[in-house]
């Protein structure tokens, strides 16, 4: 640690505010596994990790800007986006929208565009960009750790008898692209094993993403590695095509995927109504709950609607209403409207495109990109996108690729 971060009090604190939040990123992943009682039908305690996380986000994002007063930069397009989730909150509240997921939105969006500065000023300084390469290297052995507790869990139940919606749910994204960069074919293997065990079409569809990413753009350290990946990936397909999958848990869904679309049908969405009628029923039920004059600007947060069982063959319980769509560009619409989706268009535009442009100054780069591209697509799957715990860190450490070679913004 240099002594421009050490020389006061002030820049300790911020070092250790930093591997606070490190610290909450690997409590995040070590906690996937309290989402098996909700897969067991156990929900109560979800409000309360949903609390305690808004709670320690917000912590952390008043602490740092308290510490980093006047070294946080933002231009004058980003204090419009950082005003964006203002008008969603006053039509939520206009509308007498639900209050309690009124606030969770406005904490959602907020929280997210407030960190981002913070991790573009603190990767402005090598010494923080080392700080968070040697976590990392302790975040991928953790990761592969729980690769192995999630699975066992989720077949250990299956076999047990339990009857619950089979998955074996981990964040892996960043993980698959930091290991994608680096050319480490063994642990890329590894994970697209899992991401077919798990039973979750997101975390395979990331995995795959990541896969073909990479190689598209010949990254020096993965190309030949990936390569190798595909070729396998390909053979074991072919093996895997001799068996019936539908008799391994975590697999089935893959069978179902591959003999409805390969199957005759009158379009993509009918193969999608067959495939998952829940989640084709809420993306159709919201698509139609949109009136006309909210398109411009949304029905704001806090709104929720019910499902149209008319579109679903078999009962399905419509007690609950839903907030949200596992297809985040129609979630956002409702929202924030074409005029706030713009902006946010804009913003991961801006992302992407500085992420492929500094693709090549590191492996944390070169994995920022992958991630980024990896989750705007699963975020057509699943409302993925800014719920993501990585994606302020990494949007941060995009925005900072730039002053990399400059005086850090901490000096």
């Amino acid at each position: 640690m240099n002594r421009v971060l050490t020389r006061t009090g002030s820049d300790r604190r911020v070092v250790l505010a930093f591997k606070f939040y490190l610290a909450y990123l690997t409590f995040m992943l070590l906690s996937s596994i309290l989402q098996y009682p909700r897969a067991l039908g156990i929900w109560n305690y979800m409000h309360t990790m949903l609390i305690v996380q808004r709670g320690l986000d917000f912590c952390f994002i008043l602490l740092l800007y308290i510490l980093l007063a006047g070294r946080i930069r933002m231009s004058a397009t980003y204090l419009v986006l950082l005003v964006l989730p203002l008008y969603p909150t006053l039509i939520g509240i206009v509308s007498k929208n639900s209050a309690l997921t009124l606030i969770n939105d406005f904490a959602l969006y907020l929280l997210l565009l407030l960190k981002i500065p913070i991790f573009t000023c603190l990767f402005s300084s090598k010494d923080f960009r080392a700080i968070f390469i040697r976590w990392i290297n302790r975040y991928l052995s953790y990761s592969m750790f729980m690769v192995v507790i999630m699975l066992f869990i989720a077949y250990s139940l299956k076999f047990a008898g339990f009857v619950f919606y089979f998955q074996a749910p981990l964040e892996i994204t960043f993980v698959t692209a930091y290991l994608a960069a680096q050319g480490r074919s063994f642990g890329v293997f590894f994970l697209l094993i899992y991401a077919f065990l798990s039973a979750k079409r997101m975390i395979l569809i990331g995995v795959c993403v990541t896969i073909v990413s990479a190689l598209l753009i010949r990254n020096k350290y993965a190309f030949i590695s990936l390569f190798k990946i595909l070729l396998i990936g390909l053979a074991l397909s072919f093996i895997l095509s001799l068996f019936d999958l539908s008799q391994i848990a975590g697999l089935s869904k893959v069978d179902a995927a591959l003999n409805i679309f390969s199957g005759e049908s009158d379009g993509f969405m009918e193969s999608f109504s067959r495939l998952d009628p829940s989640r084709y029923t809420e993306i159709v039920s919201l698509w139609n709950s949109i009136e006309s004059s909210d398109f411009i600007f949304g029905q704001g947060f806090g709104y929720r609607y019910q499902y149209d069982l008319s579109l679903l063959d078999y009962r399905l319980s419509n007690y609950e209403s839903h907030s949200n769509s596992h297809f985040t560009p129609l979630g956002v619409l409702s929202k924030f409207g074409i005029f706030g989706s713009v902006l946010w268009l804009c913003l991961f535009t801006t992302l992407l495109i500085r992420a492929y442009k500094y693709r090549k100054k590191d492996a944390v780069a070169m994995a920022s990109f992958l991630f980024l591209i990896s989750l705007i697509v699963q975020s057509f799957f699943a409302y993925a996108l800014f719920v993501n715990v990585f994606l302020p860190v990494i949007a941060g450490y995009i925005l900072s690729l730039p002053y990399h070679r400059r005086k850090p913004v901490l000096a």
